[in-house]
């Protein structure tokens, strides 16, 4: 959604394959309130993307989240224009996905859920809860290396609503 909306919004003209991802995730979550019983927080990433809502996720908290970013589902394209523009693509907003977590016991049942949904049938399971890391979120590179992601500090774009 955010890549969407910043490339219609500076008016660049890109022969990119990119839409909104903006949609209702109201299925796909009642589905899994319904069958899983250990999900302790679901929050979409509209305001600040993935690393923003992660990063809340770990605030105050004795335990961090990492990352593989190898398993965070992102089109190519969308890649390629955040790169281009030097934007974070963890920090763009999403408006038709959601992020969860949920006991290890429970997540191939959750990834089973999922599967069934249109929307969700990328869904993939990016990370772990993590003691290493008190309050912070640690990506795992593909390359091989680690970073701290942060929280957004400034709007990518501004607010919409």
């Amino acid at each position: 959604h955010g890549s969407a909306l910043y490339l219609k919004r500076n008016n660049l003209d890109f022969d990119a394959n990119i839409e909104s991802d903006c949609n209702s995730v109201y299925f796909p979550i009642e589905a899994l309130l319904k069958e899983c019983k250990t999900i302790k927080i679901i929050r979409d990433p509209t305001r600040g993307g993935l690393g923003t809502v992660l990063n809340e996720f770990v605030q105050g908290q004795k335990w961090g989240i990492e990352i593989y970013e190898d398993q965070v589902p992102i089109k190519d394209e969308v890649k390629g224009i955040c790169d281009l523009l030097g934007i974070d693509v963890f920090h763009l907003a999403c408006e038709g996905r959601f992020v969860f977590v949920i006991s290890e016991s429970e997540k191939d049942k959750a990834m089973n859920i999922l599967k069934k949904f249109p929307l969700t049938e990328n869904a993939s399971i990016i990370g772990k809860i993590s003691s290493k890391y008190p309050e912070r979120v640690v990506l795992h590179t593909r390359i091989g290396g680690k970073r701290i992601l942060d929280m957004l500090s400034n709007e990518i774009l501004p607010r919409i609503c």
